[in-house]
């Protein structure tokens, strides 16, 4: 699934209790987060933002990197990718990230006993123009197609069009 997107907080569930297991609980905010996300095939740049605050980690699935945390510390881990949700574990949770139609849903669970489970659902904000194109590159019986999404807007309702071309 690509990832590649514009998202913008939709709803979240159990934000305080995860801030307050972090110890962030300070850093709370009524924001609307923002989530931008470029995909290149296995290479990605995820960042989150709100007025005044930008973080931001760039990995390769499959590579060990150094990522960030959201206190600033850094940390080498390997990000994977499972049942198309990208997997990161970060030192205090395990975060995962899947696209759910045209939401990005990124989960946060805290280990041992008093767990939290912290669940953000944004929805994607960058295609609200009258076109919105996607490529990318598929393989079918050996043979390199390419195909584009065509995501457009009409009388207030959406059409997917999906095109294939370039047998190469």
């Amino acid at each position: 699934m690509a990832f590649t997107g514009k998202y913008e907080l939709e709803s979240q569930e159990n934000y305080e209790e995860f801030l307050d297991t972090l110890g962030l609980l300070n850093a709370k905010t009524d924001h609307k987060v923002v989530t931008e996300v470029v995909q290149d095939g296995h290479h990605f740049t995820w960042t989150q933002s709100i007025p005044k605050w930008t973080w931001s980690n760039t990995f390769t699935i499959g590579q060990e990197c150094e990522l960030v945390t959201m206190k600033s510390s850094k940390f080498k881990a390997t990000v994977t990718m499972d049942g198309g949700k990208v997997v990161i574990p970060f030192p205090q949770y395990h975060f995962t990230a899947e696209i759910n139609g045209d939401k990005l849903v990124m989960t946060c669970i805290t280990p041992g006993e008093k767990g939290v489970t912290f669940k953000r659902v944004s929805k994607r904000t960058d295609w609200t123009g009258d076109l919105s194109i996607h490529s990318c590159t598929a393989f079918m019986s050996n043979r390199r197609v390419s195909y584009r999404s065509a995501l457009t807007s009409h009388g207030g309702s959406t059409f997917l069009s999906s095109i294939c071309s370039n047998i190469l």
